[in-house]
């Protein structure tokens, strides 16, 4: 998708929002899959 269509769909304030969105997104995923490998660390152990 092109940053143009994007601009016309949600304007200057929606590709902020899209942009916090996506950080949030992002770090989210990367809690998700550190908590992941520690649980399966922890499994390798038992």
């Amino acid at each position: 998708m092109s940053g143009d269509l994007i601009l016309c769909r949600f304007g200057i304030d929606g590709i902020e929002t899209l942009n916090k969105k996506r950080k949030y997104d992002v770090a989210r995923i990367k809690k998700e899959k550190k908590k992941r490998k520690r649980e399966e660390v922890v499994s390798l152990h038992k």
